[in-house]
């Protein structure tokens, strides 16, 4: 069974394995006719192997001088742990067996999906675009982009704008262009206990829905070992009652939400994107990261510090024609300050 995502039309995606896992970005299932030509083919197989006569190795990854290729074989805890990487610049091929999807190795210090992650940012990146950790809404075609870190109150902040009369583009992973647009996203959040206590109520969500989420992650909160088992419970945003989605959006105002001392301090664009960047670092599957990434970058024409240097770009041109401001405050109450800085503009 093939399972297809068309991100937007810039990354087009054929895999024979579902990929709403994390750490890849949120994506939306469509059909084969949404994908056409795809970018970006993955096959998990029993078995990948290839010829390594005439390759030079390097602890245990195989290629050649700008072949465009990388293969990676090892048998680790007596399973085949193989992947080859194909052509990351044109339409490129992952081949992987079964056991990358299920274990992080210690050579690669991740698996197969980790390795998704980073091709797919690369082709966005190429293209104009980057991921930004922070949640995105829109009110008469004009949009604000809240980049935090998480645990900082970006989903309970997107619920009240939502009630506000908002439309909806993310809530926790915003795509974003050098254009100054902001993409539809979508994916159900986790929210704490505490959060949810304090800012959802029965007549919100309806009150069998907010018992049970309210009954699961107080289980959750009392014992942190259950986790493993039974993750947070999901907020899904867009399940609620007159919530609008909307699929692209010029942003007009971007700031971060920072814990500290109640503050609203309009800064520069370069200082705003300094900061996305560390959020970023910290809070998504950052390329530089990726060991496979630096083998490869090592055979061929391939500069993981030029797509690095490219994404900072894409992300000051996406911030060109905004407004900037790093908010604070210690309650998570950032609605008041959003007031100051947006809804009365």
């Amino acid at each position: 069974m093939n399972y297809y995502y068309n991100i937007h039309g810039i990354v087009k995606i054929d895999s024979n394995i579902p990929l709403g896992i994390e750490p890849i970005s949120p994506l939306q299932e469509c059909g084969k006719g949404d994908v056409g030509e795809p970018n970006l083919v993955i096959r998990v197989e029993k078995d990948v192997s290839m010829p390594t006569g005439g390759l030079s190795n390097v602890d245990r990854f195989y290629s050649k001088r700008r072949g465009n290729f990388l293969y990676f074989k090892d048998i680790y805890y007596k399973r085949k742990y193989n992947i080859l990487l194909k052509n990351i610049d044109g339409k490129t091929e992952i081949h992987a067996t079964k056991p990358t999807t299920r274990m992080v190795h210690k050579v690669l210090k991740g698996n197969l999906y980790n390795l998704i992650s980073t091709i797919i940012q690369i082709k966005l990146i190429k293209a104009g675009y980057l991921y930004i950790h922070g949640a995105c809404l829109s009110k008469n075609d004009s949009a604000i982009l809240l980049a935090a870190f998480c645990g900082v109150g970006k989903t309970m902040t997107s619920f009240y704008l939502l009630k506000e009369g908002f439309e909806y583009i993310s809530d926790d992973m915003t795509l974003a262009d050098d254009k100054g647009f902001a993409y539809f996203s979508y994916s159900p959040s986790t929210v704490s206990h505490e959060d949810f206590i304090r800012f959802v109520s029965p007549q919100d969500i309806g009150k069998w829905k907010y018992y049970k989420i309210l009954l699961r992650s107080w289980i959750v909160e009392k014992n942190p070992a259950l986790m493993w088992f039974f993750p947070l419970p999901k907020f899904d945003l867009l399940k609620l009652d007159n919530s609008k989605s909307i699929e692209k959006s010029k942003v007009k105002v971007a700031c971060t939400l920072e814990i500290g001392d109640k503050q609203i301090k309009e800064v520069s664009k370069e200082y705003l994107a300094k900061k996305i960047l560390e959020i970023n670092e910290y809070s998504l599957e950052r390329i530089d990261k990726n060991r496979l990434l630096w083998i490869y970058a090592y055979f061929n024409d391939f500069d993981i510090a030029e797509i690095e240097e490219m994404e900072r770009r894409n992300l000051l041109n996406f911030l060109d024609g905004c407004r900037c401001y790093s908010l604070a405050c210690n309650d998570q109450n950032w609605i008041p300050l959003i007031k100051e800085i947006y809804m009365e503009k």
